[in-house]
């Protein structure tokens, strides 16, 4: 339905307007408010959107968390721009903040989409490594992927061997 999200942009603009205002008014201004705006433009399917909203983040004075960088990965990887999911994760690291389960899952996500079988396993070794809690879900997800994935050469049978043992480690730690 293409007049869904009709009025979102108008809305997206009367709320930065608001947050703008606020801080004028000598209101406080946090983090967690962008990430609201950047979680409506991800609802709305404005992924460029998204960003000028994290652009707002220095104009404010303010530093982006954890949540802001999980929000967009999730934007990213609906708009199926998985290197850009890639950087954020990048950048995360770049400023050692901690992943959350979250952020763990949006990136082996982005490696079962990329139908890239030795991401998949770096991934859910990080997931071990940071004693993540899976969903049942992405445990689905990524047994569904093993079942569909079709060798291309013979190393990659280590990779989907190490991979099992990571998911046997993983449940057997819930």
């Amino acid at each position: 339905d293409p007049l869904k999200y009709a009025d979102c942009a108008s809305t997206l603009d009367d709320a930065y307007a608001k947050l703008l205002a606020r801080r004028g008014e000598g209101k406080g201004v946090t983090t967690s408010c962008v990430n609201a705006l950047i979680a409506a433009c991800g609802k709305a399917k404005e992924m460029g959107r998204a960003f000028e909203t994290f652009e707002v983040l220095g104009e404010l004075d303010l530093e982006p968390d954890i949540h802001t960088y999980t929000l967009l990965m999730d934007i990213c990887l609906t708009n199926r721009r998985f290197d850009a999911v890639l950087k954020m994760a990048e950048e995360i690291e770049a400023r050692n903040m901690v992943f959350t389960a979250r952020t763990g899952e949006l990136l082996v996500l982005t490696a079962l989409k990329m139908r890239d079988i030795y991401l998949v396993n770096d991934f859910l070794k990080m997931y071990a490594k940071r004693e993540m809690m899976m969903t049942e879900r992405l445990m689905e997800q990524i047994e569904y992927f093993l079942g569909r994935y079709e060798e291309k050469q013979e190393d990659e049978k280590f990779e989907i061997e190490e991979i099992l043992e990571s998911i046997d480690d993983l449940t057997a730690a819930e």
